[in-house]
């Protein structure tokens, strides 16, 4: 069984795998989550799992950035914090490229990801995940992209 929370003012949706065996989640009022299941109540804590490290993926889905024209993938910037490199996937028409952080943490201009030149789709899939369990908190993911003079 998967674990879902909802986040409750924003509605964001977060899924847990099957090593996740929780029946409900909550957070108190001092902001410490706790699980909950059959043989008791657990805080949840700490940057490992039982001492393994932690990969998380943010899976943003099909994006057209606001026109159905065909474009190009510029660059993307993740703004927010990060304690190691990060990876973000492009999909498009089927076939994933992942692209590694230029840098780690919080620059004045975001993190960087530089992509390949030869991205060009009307929908791009775009998830973002950490490095070898580095923590990260994300504000925002933006995509700089141009739109093709062509239609077809």
């Amino acid at each position: 069984m998967k674990t879902i929370s909802l986040h409750r003012k924003s509605g964001a949706a977060t899924r847990y795998d099957e090593s996740f065996v929780f029946d409900s989640l909550c957070v108190d009022q001092d902001g410490t989550l706790w699980g909950i299941r059959a043989d008791g109540i657990y805080k949840v804590e700490g940057k490992t799992d039982a001492g393994a490290k932690i990969a998380a993926e943010i899976d943003l889905g099909d994006e057209d950035f606001g026109s159905p024209l065909e474009k190009h993938v510029l660059a993307a910037y993740h703004y927010g914090e990060a304690e190691g490199a990060m990876v973000l996937t492009v999909t498009q028409r089927g076939e994933a490229y992942e692209y590694r952080s230029r840098s780690t943490g919080q620059e004045d201009g975001g993190i960087r990801f530089d992509t390949g030149r030869g991205l060009r789709a009307n929908y791009f899939g775009l998830k973002l995940a950490n490095v070898a369990g580095a923590s990260f908190f994300t504000n925002a993911l933006t995509v700089k992209t141009a739109e093709s003079r062509r239609r077809i």
